[in-house]
């Protein structure tokens, strides 16, 4: 353990000299520029650097360092190069769909994604198609699917890549609406010869429980090929079927799968709901890998609180978070745990910057409110993240209380919070409950379960108060989800 508390010192020493040496950078320049490595950060301060008040030649050579130009970086530029035909690429991407029905061909097809045209009412997609068609034929034949009188019959007419187009990339109401048939066996061996598409199909169809008869058409898949996801869904989907044998040969498939301890504790756990089989259970508390499900099994066995000494300390942090209140504190503190790992150097694929992982935007805004002056070098600095991440979450509080949604939130995710108005862990059971965090998680890549667990930990590290259980927080859902439908 002291190696360990020596190694984390170690780490935020040599973060703390990188962020002092780019604190003292005054201003970014093109030649600052020319100095950083290829990668996330030049490709961020580039991105930064394209929001300043520079020329089109500029613009140009800031251009040439970018390793991944994403959109974000992409309309910055447009702003800058200040060309006239590379504006109107940005403007058609980023046109509101009520206008693009009004623009010209290339805009619509530049701007108009499936997810968006199966919004579109059937007037404005005649209108689209009579503006595209001689052009763009095969944009024109997707269209044509979703704007039919039924498009289930002709999706499952098309051909295997267009169906994948339509299907994995419609509005998801849309979807639910006029998808939900059980697909024809010779649509089936059609798509099923793509396994790695199949595996999409599966992970978008199984975990979207409104989708029932899609459900059917799946339940005696064939998942020897199928990646251990896929398998881990059918199991669940047999579950739901009440077909407990099914799922058990689906689960020892998925277990088969996969080396990742974690993941393989995930299917255990559902072993034991299985099986009720407590040496599983005993087994599974008993687990190298600290996660959601070997805590869910201390706790079902009534066994005390986990060892929590895995949770760093860091001084600086404990510090900088000593004035706030234990709900708040465990807040931050698994934000900056999933979010950044404590590195406050760090830097997403998405520009969020610092220990608390914000984005530029967002701190600019703050920063304007609190009549701060915003440098593209201070957003690293622990202690302007951390209070920029509260301010964030004060601003939060007004519309969501509880953790899990202030999280959500927090991430800027629209559609979790609006499948959690849809009753997202609604269940009088704790297992239909996981089963539909399973679901939720399936898309977010585990984040939303880390969330809860390390949440659950540093609360109960540091209240004085009554400690939290996991079968609570699911609890409290319930009568969120409640009040979210009142």
């Amino acid at each position: 353990m002291k190696h360990l508390i020596f190694l984390l010192a170690c780490i935020f020493l040599l973060n703390a000299q990188e962020i002092e040496k780019e604190e003292n950078q005054t201003e970014l320049t093109f030649d600052w520029l020319l100095t950083l490595n290829k990668g996330i950060k030049r490709d961020f301060y580039v991105n930064e650097y394209l929001q300043k008040d520079i020329s089109s030649e500029d613009s140009l050579k800031a251009l040439s360092l970018v390793d991944n130009l994403t959109n974000e970086m992409f309309f910055n530029f447009a702003k800058a190069f200040k060309h006239d035909e590379t504006l109107a690429v940005a403007q058609c991407m980023q046109m509101d769909t009520r206008y693009l029905v009004d623009s010209y061909a290339d805009c619509i097809v530049i701007g108009l994604s499936l997810e968006e045209a199966t919004t579109l009412s059937s007037i404005d997609i005649d209108l689209i198609v009579q503006k595209t068609r001689e052009k763009y034929p095969t944009f024109v034949k997707k269209l044509k699917v979703i704007s039919s009188s039924i498009p289930f019959t002709k999706l499952i007419i098309s051909k295997k890549d267009d169906f994948y187009d339509i299907y994995l990339n419609v509005d998801s109401n849309f979807r639910t609406k006029y998808f939900n048939y059980k697909l024809p066996k010779r649509t089936f061996l059609k798509i099923f010869i793509d396994k790695n598409k199949f595996d999409k199909f599966i992970a978008i169809s199984l975990t979207n429980e409104k989708l029932k008869k899609v459900h059917n058409s799946l339940l005696e898949v064939d998942d020897s090929l199928l990646n251990h996801n896929s398998s881990f869904l059918l199991a669940l989907n047999s579950l739901n079927d009440n077909n407990l044998n099914s799922a058990y040969i689906y689960l020892e498939n998925a277990i088969s799968k996969t080396k990742d301890k974690k993941t393989i504790d995930k299917y255990l756990f559902w072993k034991y709901y299985i099986t009720k089989d407590e040496d599983i259970l005993e087994n599974l508390s008993n687990s190298i890998n600290l996660n959601l499900y070997s805590t869910l099994a201390n706790e079902l066995l009534a066994k005390p609180l986990l060892d929590d000494s895995f949770l760093e300390s860091l001084d600086p942090f404990d510090i900088l978070t000593n004035d706030y209140d234990s709900s708040r504190i465990a807040l931050l503190y698994a934000i900056a745990k999933i979010k950044s790992k404590f590195d406050a150097n760090k830097i997403s694929k998405n520009f969020e910057v610092g220990i608390m992982q914000l984005k530029t935007s967002l701190l600019r805004t703050i920063s304007t409110n609190l009549n701060e002056r915003y440098s593209s070098f201070s957003q690293f600095n622990m202690e302007n993240s951390i209070k920029y991440a509260n301010i964030h979450l004060n601003n939060l509080e007004n519309l969501f209380k509880d953790p899990i949604y202030l999280f959500l939130a927090y991430e800027g995710n629209i559609k979790l919070l609006n499948k959690s108005k849809e009753n997202i862990f609604k269940s009088d059971d704790l297992f239909k409950s996981l089963q539909k965090l399973e679901y939720v998680s399936n898309i977010e890549k585990e984040y939303l379960k880390d969330f809860i667990l390390y949440y659950y930990y540093f609360y109960n590290k540091l209240t004085k108060k009554e400690k939290l259980t996991l079968s609570s927080i699911f609890e409290n859902q319930l009568e969120l989800d409640q009040k979210l439908n009142d």
